[in-house]
């Protein structure tokens, strides 16, 4: 297992994975603001595991998996907690749902959204 430092990965490879995470929570509905609170938990999460990856995935996707993750939790902990609306998840789960019948009816291709 190879065991990386966080500085040593390169600044363009963190930039990449901060904007792609950006952009996904703002696909997903959310605000800029709650947008970049949940990047950086998620980057934050992504690299303080960084003994967890094993290089089976490129290092960029890994840490843009890692940090989805962190934000789909810190989303439903705060949900449980009354923080945030149900609504915002009922809104997730509609633009989930929209892009899986695009896929299906070939509208969009799979991994390009």
């Amino acid at each position: 297992m190879n065991r990386i430092a966080p500085e040593f990965i390169p600044e363009e490879d963190l930039t990449a994975v901060r904007l792609s995470l950006l952009r996904n929570w703002i696909k997903q509905g959310l605000c800029k603001a709650d947008a970049e609170d949940l990047v950086q938990a998620g980057m934050l999460k992504g690299l303080m595991n960084l003994e967890k990856y094993r290089g089976k995935a490129n290092l960029k996707t890994w840490l843009i998996a890692v940090g989805k993750n962190a934000g789909y939790d810190l989303l439903r902990r705060e949900a449980r907690q009354g923080r945030i609306k149900r609504r915002l998840f009922d809104t997730l789960d509609a633009v989930t749902q929209r892009r899986q019948s695009c896929r299906r009816t070939g509208l969009i291709r799979q991994g390009t959204d």
